[in-house]
């Protein structure tokens, strides 16, 4: 597996906190009366950092499989 792969897993993983920290901000500014596009956005940022970790982890699982990269025999 390549170094390159564990690190975007990390900056996901870290990228799903920053959402989740945003989500909760934007929870909090609905229920003091904001708008409620703050807590679309907010529900579109985390589920994009969600998706993204997702598709970063099967990235490198896939990766991490000897029988998927040797080919078919």
């Amino acid at each position: 597996m390549r170094v390159t792969n564990r690190i975007s897993t990390l900056i996901s993983a870290f990228g799903v906190l920053a959402a989740l920290m945003f989500l909760i901000f934007a929870i909090r500014e609905y229920r003091a009366g904001s708008s409620v596009l703050v807590f679309g956005l907010g529900i579109f940022v985390f589920a994009g950092a969600v998706y993204a970790l997702i598709r970063d982890i099967r990235t490198q699982a896939k990766g991490s499989d000897p029988e998927r990269t040797a080919g078919h025999r």
